[in-house]
């Protein structure tokens, strides 16, 4: 029994959670926009690094179109962060979404104590048709780094690139 529930808990927490979900097979090009972080639930960001912080979350920004980009270039016939409305031939799908919640950890914990000072993010997504509007798929994930030497800023690269990778699986298994 005790197995039983660790697999399911390991599956829980590496599976993205979703809402809802769509075909994209009829869509000729993707267009990865509208990201932000500006809203996100900031934690574990001192008074003395916040102008730093808020460079991060820029760069975690993007990180993650680019990142999207760059592993969604041949799942689709085109694909592009500059996309503007009407601009390409065919169906075009739009990616945009937040970050919700950004944790920058404890660097000390991390390195020492472990889950202590875990850093994390959390995304969420839409998929949606560029014409219509309407919603082909929602996408929440949240991962986190709890052991490590470097500090907030690699770490929250780091996390927002496999954010990245797990969002353009999302989209590859809906294709």
């Amino acid at each position: 029994m005790k197995r039983y529930f660790a697999i399911l808990m390991a599956a829980a927490l590496l599976s993205p959670a979703f809402a809802a979900a769509g075909d994209l097979a009829p869509y000729s090009s993707l267009i990865v926009r509208g990201f932000s972080a500006d809203k996100a639930q900031i934690a574990n960001v001192t008074p003395d690094v916040e102008q730093t912080f808020f460079r991060i979350r820029r760069e975690m920004v993007e990180a993650l179109a680019d990142g999207l980009v760059t592993q969604l270039k041949g799942s689709f016939p085109a694909v592009s962060r500059t996309g503007k409305k009407g601009e390409n031939a065919g169906r075009i799908a739009v990616i945009e979404g937040n970050f919700t919640a950004i944790d920058a950890g404890r660097r000390g914990l991390r390195m020492w104590i472990g889950f202590s000072g875990t850093a994390s993010a959390t995304l969420q997504a839409r998929i949606m048709d560029e014409r219509s509007g309407k919603l082909l798929a929602v996408f929440e994930q949240e991962r986190s780094a709890p052991l490590g030497w470097a500090g907030s800023e690699q770490v929250l690269l780091q996390i927002t690139g496999r954010l990245a990778q797990d969002l353009a699986e999302f989209v590859k298994k809906l294709r």
